[in-house]
């Protein structure tokens, strides 16, 4: 592993504060998964929060990973564990050594899955929120379906397979996220307003929907090391929370671990779900615009590796501090009247 020497655009986040944040990281990470690592060493299957584990293929360990993301030394992570992760390298500035993400080592992992992910999610930035759907996505997966045909089998539904079918029947279908129309019955395909396909994909996602938010964890995930471990943990909290406001929308019977149904089959319920998603869609849009702008700083001309005499000591290079709330901030070195750094 060689030293590289940084631009001016790289900070340095001293030993004890890094290490702060990655303790408040995994702290915070633990206290969402632990009841879910806790049921699987018991082995009890979890109909909302085992999906973001099984669906999006990633898994708890992972997501504890904290990682800066691009532009940021991690003073003295050379001497720690971290020297043998993935798409880290060792830097130095102002005399002071640490690794660094490297991202055209991401870049050459991950770049078509990144690649994938900014097109969708700036498509689906760029419109309005389209509320109208009501959380129909699981009825529809059961529409004229028999009893073999649940997607949930160890969880019991709360109205019938006809009351389901009647429901889907007097709705107009608006699902307008491809991952959820693939699931439904033949009969209802025809019912939902567009046939979607997963080459129109960019065409039709939208931010109210709650899966297109819930995949910005898979997104951010399929960063690695790019990722700062901030997005990674705000987009698996959302997703968490999603989770369940989508299956409490459905009709399955989750009374046995402890969540209220929000019956979308009714006025009352459907107003519920729209209030939902409005807030939904000023929380992930906020996710989204996070989310560019760290695959932004994974591009080639955004981090330069400067010249040895740029990176001697300079006051225009700041150090990163932390604030109250342990998030990092940027200082600048101070210089004394004749010019000096102190």
């Amino acid at each position: 592993m060689t030293t590289s020497h940084r631009a001016p655009d790289v900070v340095l986040l001293p030993e004890a504060l890094w290490r702060t944040l990655e303790l408040r990281h995994t702290g915070a990470v633990d206290s969402m998964t632990g009841d879910h690592l806790e049921r699987r060493r018991r082995g009890e299957p979890h109909p909302v929060a085992d999906f973001l584990f099984t669906y999006y293929r990633t898994s708890v360990a992972t997501v504890r990973r904290w990682h800066p993301g691009p532009g940021i030394i991690l003073e003295n992570a050379h001497l720690t564990e971290r020297v043998h992760w993935r798409h880290y390298e060792r830097a130095s500035l102002h005399g002071r050594a640490g690794l660094i993400v490297d991202p055209e080592s991401v870049r050459a992992r991950c770049a078509p899955r990144i690649a994938r992910a900014r097109a969708i999610v700036e498509a689906t930035a760029s419109r309005p929120g389209a509320m109208g759907c009501f959380g129909l996505h699981e009825w529809a997966m059961l529409y004229r379906g028999g009893d073999d045909d649940f997607r949930h089998h160890r969880v019991p539904l709360r109205v019938s397979h006809a009351r389901i079918d009647e429901v889907v029947e007097q709705s107009r279908l608006r699902c307008t996220h491809f991952d959820a129309f693939r699931f439904f019955t033949d009969p209802a395909v025809p019912l939902n307003h567009h046939v979607l396909t997963r080459e129109g994909q960019f065409r039709y996602e939208q931010p109210a929907c709650l899966h297109s938010g819930m995949d910005l964890y898979s997104h951010v995930a399929a960063m690695e090391a790019g990722a700062p471990g901030e997005l990674l943990r705000d987009t698996l909290g959302a997703a968490f929370d999603a989770r369940e406001v989508d299956m409490r929308s459905s009709p399955y019977d989750l009374s046995a671990w402890g969540l209220e149904p929000i019956p979308v089959e009714s006025p009352e319920g459907r107003a519920v779900f729209v209030a939902h998603q409005r807030a939904w869609i000023g929380r992930t849009q906020a996710l989204r615009a996070r989310f560019l702008e760290s695959v932004r700083r994974l591009e080639p001309s955004t981090l330069k590796p400067s010249t040895p005499e740029s990176s001697r000591l300079d006051s225009s290079r700041p150090v990163l501090s932390v604030d109250s709330d342990g998030r990092p901030v940027r200082r600048e070195q101070h210089r004394t009247a004749a010019g000096r750094p102190r």
